[in-house]
């Protein structure tokens, strides 16, 4: 079973090489290897200077393009080589390394397309910042109830794990800046089948959110637009798919005896650039990988 590890970055000096630590400890501790892509989405500062001179398999968005083409980047270098489950993991370390075989273990046994990463259900934990982010949260579940007729406790989860239909579809559709409260909307009316598991989550290693200030403002306005337009344009109620059958040749009992481990993997290779094109829908690349 090959999964790969989807991490956005940008301006993640601080935090980067502790993050792909954690990776690397969960492969030492674990059979099952993780590979890992890091999408160093135009930083301005020292993040792609520490990817080179560590060796650490990298794209790079000659500039900023936001948070949903840069996990679009990773999910499309995913769905070209073939991996089984992505797996977004932010670069900020908040991500726990620890629960990446809790969402594997869902989409293996062919109960979930996508599995959430969650810390709002029962047995989930984060750190508190403050009740604002958790009151949009709260927000954009009954939007996606309202408009989508499911219940998701943490639509804004980074965290989460796709199954190889969901890797092809996301890489060709996928929202950007704020892609996550869309994209579940987008799954539930394809008929995709979504799970929640709890996790903890950090806080932050260093570095500073890019959704502050003002930006929280336009986030909610966005994200209230995009879930609207996600199931307005689709027609109907939502599609019921029929089961894949899991991940392909996934191994479940190692799964199963692997739960309680921690531990992460090192890939060698060079780094991968991409160059860049003026984006069209849901973003093209010119002379790129893709």
């Amino acid at each position: 079973m090959k999964v790969l590890l989807i991490i956005p970055a940008y301006n993640e000096e601080a935090s980067i090489l502790y993050t792909i630590e954690t990776v690397r400890h969960f492969n030492r501790q674990n059979s099952l290897q993780l590979e890992y892509i890091v999408i160093n989405d135009g930083s301005k500062d020292r993040t792609e200077r520490i990817l080179v001179d560590n060796d650490i398999p990298h794209i790079t968005h000659p500039r900023n393009r936001g948070i949903g083409r840069a996990v679009q980047t990773g999910y499309r270098y995913a769905a070209l080589h073939g991996y089984d489950i992505a797996i977004q993991y932010d670069g900020d370390g908040q991500h726990d390394a620890r629960f990446i075989m809790d969402m594997i273990e869902p989409i293996v046994d062919g109960e979930a397309d996508l599995v959430i990463g969650s810390r709002y259900i029962r047995g989930g934990k984060y750190y508190t910042n403050g009740g604002l982010r958790r009151l949009g949260g709260r927000f954009i579940s009954l939007l996606l109830y309202l408009f989508c007729y499911r219940a998701i406790q943490d639509p804004t989860s980074g965290f989460r794990a796709a199954s190889a239909d969901v890797v092809k579809h996301f890489a060709s559709h996928y929202r950007n800046p704020y892609p996550e409260p869309a994209s579940l909307a987008d799954l539930i009316w394809e008929g995709f089948r979504i799970k929640e598991v709890p996790v903890a989550m950090r806080k932050r290693y260093g570095g500073r959110s890019s959704i502050r200030n003002w930006r929280t403002i336009y986030y909610m306005y966005y994200t209230t637009v995009s879930i609207y337009e996600e199931s307005h344009r689709k027609e109907g109620t939502p599609k019921t798919r029929i089961p894949a059958g899991g991940a392909e040749n996934a191994d479940v009992g190692e799964i199963a005896d692997m739960k309680e481990l921690v531990g992460a993997p090192e890939i060698a290779g060079e780094a991968d650039q991409t160059s860049d094109k003026e984006e069209n829908g849901y973003g093209q690349y010119e002379n790129s990988i893709f």
